[in-house]
């Protein structure tokens, strides 16, 4: 059977609609279904089950981070993320972890500039121990002398390796001073060693009050349960708890740069010089955020990207 020219491109264009219906199907058919709720109390909550392994992840995020913090009690946000693995009311200290991993779980945290966020990984079975976990550290944590001097030991190493005894540690702090001078993003969540030192019990304990509560939370459930039950579940360990104060965030404003900054710093640890360059950039979710990080991939991610490949494959100027 002979095709003409126009039986040729009505084909090509019939197979073109069907292409791109079948992707728009699967696109749909891959999407992320879940639903979300609020609790009376404010707690966010968003689940999304997936039956495929009987594994369940939990996701507390807390809307706060180090632009949150006085800029004379810098790192508190930080400091909580490991004062959380201490005691509270019913759980002793040094047991979370050992009770997660007795479940054959895991658990970590990070602290960002904007958020605190913990999360666990458990078999679907075990899901209630990470909501009762989750709910003890909510409001019942023990901000005491014992955990509160251990967590300051712990916190100081932890800058000293990352920063005081580490080649080129320090950098970031100073591009980020420069960048956001003045600003709540000006320091690192890490903070300052001799604010961590110099910060009281009462005032560890106002900041947790403060940002601790259940309405400045997002819980994220993911994996294996009944959606039913889980809702029981999670009424039952945090619709407990009164809603506390409302945090509005100030609006962040930033001087304006009109120049340059450069700054060259002394390091004897440093066997090779080092060149940092940082722009501020559109906030977080802004559509040309997306193009910057793709912009960013392209130049420096990795050892395909286009500076990579000059600089140190063709130029063999840097390492």
């Amino acid at each position: 059977m002979k095709y003409s020219r126009f039986n040729r491109q009505l084909t090509a264009a019939i197979l073109l609609s069907l292409i791109l219906v079948a992707r728009t199907a699967s696109a749909q058919s891959n999407a992320i279904r879940y639903e979300e709720y609020d609790l009376a109390n404010g707690l966010h909550v968003i689940l999304h089950q997936d039956k495929s392994a009987p594994v369940v992840a939990t996701v507390l995020h807390y809307r706060v981070g180090s632009r949150d913090e006085n800029p004379q009690r810098t790192g508190f946000a930080h400091f909580f993320e490991h004062l959380m693995f201490e005691a509270t009311d019913d759980i002793p200290r040094a047991t979370i972890d050992k009770h997660v991993e007795g479940a054959g779980g895991s658990l970590n945290a990070y602290t960002s500039f904007d958020e605190t966020v913990y999360h666990f990984q458990l078999p679907a079975n075990e899901i209630k121990l990470a909501l009762w976990i989750e709910s003890e550290r909510m409001r019942k944590l023990h901000v005491e002398k014992a955990g509160v001097e251990t967590q300051r030991g712990v916190v100081k190493e932890e800058r000293k390796n990352r920063y005081e005894n580490t080649p080129y540690g320090g950098w970031n702090e100073k591009m980020y001073r420069n960048l956001f001078q003045g600003g709540s993003y000006s320091w690192t969540p890490i903070g300052s060693a001799q604010h961590i030192d110099n910060a009281s019990i009462s005032e560890f304990q106002e900041f947790y009050n403060k940002f601790y509560q259940p309405n400045n939370g997002t819980l994220v459930i993911a994996g294996d349960f009944d959606i039913k039950q889980v809702k029981e579940f999670v009424e039952a360990y945090f619709g407990i708890y009164p809603k506390g104060v409302e945090i509005k965030r100030e609006e962040f404003k930033l001087p304006e740069i009109t120049g340059e900054y450069r700054e060259t710093v002394e390091d004897n640890k440093a066997q090779l010089p080092a060149v940092y360059i940082g722009y501020r950039g559109p906030k977080k979710g802004h559509q040309d955020s997306y193009a910057i990080d793709m912009l960013n991939t392209i130049l420096s991610g990795g050892q395909s990207s286009r500076i990579y490949q000059r600089l140190v494959d063709k130029d063999q100027i840097v390492v």
